[in-house]
């Protein structure tokens, strides 16, 4: 490999914009942006054009997120970011923390909930996939005999050993449930980790509490929604980061139920 380490993101179909990075990364660390757009530019990123007719712009997207080892061959280490996250530091400190002895993989832990079964359930009441299609899918897992509380993580950041054979073969997993089940794959991840009897480690940087690497903004797309639900989604996103976040979004929470906006 002629490189270790690369951060990557995926911008397509005007989900989001890309977002440049608040510092100068470190030389060793290189920029990469898989779009299909071919009027994005970056003065930061090196944009690569991809494109497969054969699947939509979010597949797309999951593909490039999921299946680095087919983009990146190149380097040994990825870190992958969703299109909405902001980058803060120069990132060689957090590659060369991470990135030692038998690392494969880390990702944030999911800081709501703890069990795809209940993030199903958020899933359907959102209506951000097929109801039946979920339902068949987490009655699939259950009878494979994956269990209730099994961990549930935040997948807008991944850090990979991505060309790792084991890393490989549970990507490409992954990939065959989001083409068979729901696209949402926090549903999924989990499962694939507990069949193939992989832990990954867990990033202690997340984007949702204050740190000096991540940030988060809204999806580009969730600017069309109203304001004050905008502004809801916004808060519920930061929550974490610190009290008068956390103490908006419950007191914002209970006017919605009582005015019976949930």
């Amino acid at each position: 490999m002629n490189n270790k380490y690369v951060i990557y993101t995926g911008i397509f179909g005007g989900y989001d914009h890309l977002i440049e990075p608040q510092v100068e990364l470190h030389e060793d660390i290189h920029l990469v942006c898989f779009t299909n757009n071919p009027e994005l530019t970056s003065k930061k990123w090196k944009v690569i054009m991809i494109g497969d007719d054969n699947i939509s712009d979010h597949m797309l997207n999951r593909k490039v997120k999921v299946l680095p080892h087919l983009f990146l061959q190149d380097y040994e280490y990825s870190l992958y970011v969703d299109g909405n996250i902001f980058l803060k530091n120069n990132f060689l400190n957090f590659f060369e923390r991470y990135c030692k002895g038998e690392f494969l993989m880390a990702l944030p832990r999911h800081l709501d909930r703890y069990c795809i079964y209940e993030e199903a359930k958020i899933c359907i009441l959102q209506k951000k996939d097929n109801v039946s299609l979920i339902n068949k899918q987490m009655d699939f897992y259950q009878s494979q005999g994956y269990p209730k509380n099994n961990g549930l993580y935040e997948n807008n950041i991944l850090l990979r050993k991505h060309n790792d054979d084991l890393i490989r073969k549970i990507m490409e997993d992954w990939w065959e449930q989001l083409n068979t089940w729901s696209k949402r794959d926090q549903l999924s991840l989990c499962y694939v980790f507990w069949k193939h009897k992989f832990t990954p480690q867990i990033l202690i940087e997340s984007s949702r509490i204050s740190n000096k690497y991540f940030d988060i903004e809204l999806h580009s797309n969730y600017k069309k929604m109203p304001f004050l639900k905008r502004m809801f989604v916004l808060i519920d996103m930061k929550k974490h980061k610190n009290f008068i976040f956390k103490a908006s979004f419950y007191l914002i929470s209970a006017i919605r139920k009582i005015r019976g906006w949930i």
